[in-house]
């Protein structure tokens, strides 16, 4: 949401500090958004995060099944209810009432993000 309201490059240390939390965890989702087309990242002393499509290219309910799927892998493969350090949404994703998850597939970031 940081980087669909704010144009341009931005830190993990300057989100996690806006949002107030830990920027290792942050990293991890990170480095998922990367991973999945999302969020481009530039390394280095000038480098940082930034959106990698238009914010109205992205569709919030796509980025809550992503974690909603690591959510329910990291459960099958620990054994768990649930592994936050390797999903960060994962006990909120998992509550989440239906009617919810759908009203999140008509939203955009850039709608979020206002």
């Amino acid at each position: 949401m940081y980087l669909a309201a704010h144009d341009g490059q931005h830190s993990i240390a300057e989100i996690a500090g806006r949002y107030r939390i830990s920027k290792n965890h942050l990293m991890k989702v990170a480095q998922r958004l990367v991973a999945e087309g999302f969020v481009a990242s530039v390394r280095g002393r000038s480098g940082g995060l930034r959106l990698s499509r238009p914010a109205e290219a992205i569709n919030v309910g796509q980025l809550v099944r992503i974690f909603e799927d690591l959510a329910h892998s990291s459960s099958a493969s620990t054994g768990r209810a649930t592994a936050v350090s390797s999903a960060p949404f994962a006990d909120c994703v998992t509550l989440w009432p239906e009617a919810w998850k759908r009203s999140c597939n008509i939203s955009t970031v850039s709608c979020s993000a206002t």
